[in-house]
């Protein structure tokens, strides 16, 4: 085969080849691109609803971290660290609240480091959130109204001798049976008697 029959075949090849080479590379760049797009749409709802931590779209997003970040170790060990705080009833409240929203500001600077934000969002902004006074009473009515129909159906299963089921009590209601606290013995009186546990006066001569 001569110099020019090779570069006959390197040139069929490259034609055929060139079409192919560009769609694996465009669907590469695409998968990046979605992988991207569905990460910022995490950190978005995330952001979006820092007033809401505790909201439906924010657990949603919360559970798609570990199928989304799957390059990213440190966003899902900093999900995890959320999560136990999340699932601690000690942290509802006072101090724990403050760990809380600390393990949350955590992962959402993990969130902002994956995606090559940290020049641009500070820990500060990440934390910073509003909400309008008519959504907040709105929300507080939400709360009122679901704590008042579970009121309603408890009096209703005690009117009716139906125990509540253990996995509907919030963890810091669960019933707790109460210590063993010693009952007080009171002391045993003195011997009547010839010895009475007195020491006896000295003889008189």
């Amino acid at each position: 085969m001569t110099t020019s029959d090779v570069i006959l075949v390197l040139n069929a090849i490259a034609v055929f080849s060139a079409p192919i080479a560009a769609l694996w590379i465009a669907g590469k760049l695409q998968r990046r691109s979605d992988s991207y797009k569905a990460k910022l749409d995490i950190l978005s709802t995330l952001m979006g609803l820092r007033h809401a931590p505790l909201s439906d779209e924010s657990a949603r997003a919360l559970n798609l971290i570990d199928a989304v970040f799957t390059d990213e170790p440190a966003v899902r060990e900093a999900w995890t660290r959320y999560y136990t705080s999340l699932s601690d009833p000690n942290q509802n409240v006072g101090p724990g609240y403050a760990l809380r929203e600390e393990k949350r500001r955590d992962l959402l600077l993990e969130i902002v480091k994956a995606l090559g934000l940290s020049g641009k969002i500070s820990s500060a902004e990440l934390l910073r959130s509003y909400v309008s006074i008519s959504a907040f009473e709105t929300a507080q009515l939400a709360a009122l109204e679901r704590l008042y129909k579970r009121t309603l159906y408890e009096e209703e299963l005690k009117s009716r001798n139906v125990p509540i089921p253990p996995w509907m009590l919030p963890p810091q209601a669960t019933p707790v049976a109460p210590p063993q606290v010693a009952t007080p013995v009171s002391p045993s009186p003195p011997p009547t008697g010839g010895n009475s546990g007195k020491p006896k006066a000295p003889p008189t001569s």
